[in-house]
């Protein structure tokens, strides 16, 4: 079993940011040796959630659906997330997928435009799964800020 932790769903109000119209990465993408382990298409598991909060509340939204990982066209291990529809480059290092600085997707979902950064977020490796957890911050165009706590389990369907 693999597990992930991800950030995925980030809602903010009553409004869900489900659609990325392009992503942008500060750095290369690094294919470790040991990357081939994350490479695969991963459902996520009951109980995975994303903790979000959007001017002082706070709610807990359930990740569902898929995660695919691949290898990127220049060879790096790339994330390509189902949910927020963006290719993140990963740095792996033994049996972790890290995404670096400067990773970050924007979004348009209606008034709801804005930047997820997805700085810190990982991928680790823990027996037929991957876990997953990490931060995204969000600011939406209008100013708005919003942030997710991802936590989550995902294997192989």
């Amino acid at each position: 079993m693999r597990q992930v932790a991800k950030i995925n769903n980030i809602f903010c109000g009553f409004g869900l940011l489900a659609v990325l119209t392009g992503c942008s990465s500060g750095a290369e993408a690094v294919m470790g040796a040991d990357a081939d382990l994350f490479v695969g298409q991963w459902s996520y598991r009951a109980g995975a959630v994303n903790h979000i909060t959007c001017a002082g509340q706070s709610r807990d939204v359930a990740l569902t659906g898929m995660e695919l990982l691949e290898r990127g066209s220049g060879g790096g291990l790339e994330w390509v997330s189902q949910s927020l529809g963006c290719r993140v480059p990963l740095a792996v290092g033994e049996d972790i997928a890290r995404v670096g600085p400067g990773h970050a997707c924007h979004v348009s979902a209606g008034s709801n435009s804005g930047t997820i950064d997805l700085a810190g977020s990982t991928f680790s490796l823990a027996a037929d799964a991957l876990v997953e957890s990490g931060l995204a911050a969000v600011v939406y165009d209008d100013g708005r800020a919003c942030s997710g706590v991802i936590t989550g389990t995902l294997g192989m369907p």
